[in-house]
């Protein structure tokens, strides 16, 4: 990874991890990165500094709760899954290069994929049967 990247922004534009999503500059400043939340109404956001800690954030939002008060709503059958328990919560899916994580996709989350098709993740965002 070239000096430019490392901190997860290109020193060029100014864009970054930080930086609300945009797919043409995400494509223009990344290469075979891709670590995004899509939340249940379709909004794209980095996940940083990781799925699980933006998932925190995004259930903290969502309910009005601390973090230690969602973290002991979680049942103990979701110890060591946790993070897929913060994306039934929240509606959220995970996104990663090769791989999705969800519960459930909403019609706005899948229409993310309808955007970008040649986005490899993408390809597993699966519309669901119902709306």
């Amino acid at each position: 990874m070239d000096a430019e990247r490392m901190d997860g922004r290109c020193h060029n534009s100014g864009y970054g991890l930080h930086s609300k999503f945009d797919i043409q500059k995400h494509k223009a400043t990344f290469v075979g990165y891709l670590e995004v939340i899509i939340d249940e109404n379709g909004t794209v956001m980095y996940a940083v500094p990781s799925h699980q800690e933006k998932a925190i954030a995004l259930a903290e939002e969502k309910l009005g709760k601390t973090r230690k008060e969602i973290s002991d709503m979680c049942p103990r059958e979701f110890y060591f899954d946790y993070l897929n328990w913060l994306l039934s919560l929240t509606g959220a899916i995970a996104v990663w290069n090769d791989d999705v994580s969800a519960p459930a996709i909403t019609v706005k989350q899948a229409a993310v994929k309808s955007k970008n098709p040649k986005t490899r993740a993408m390809r597993h965002v699966r519309a669901p049967t119902t709306a």
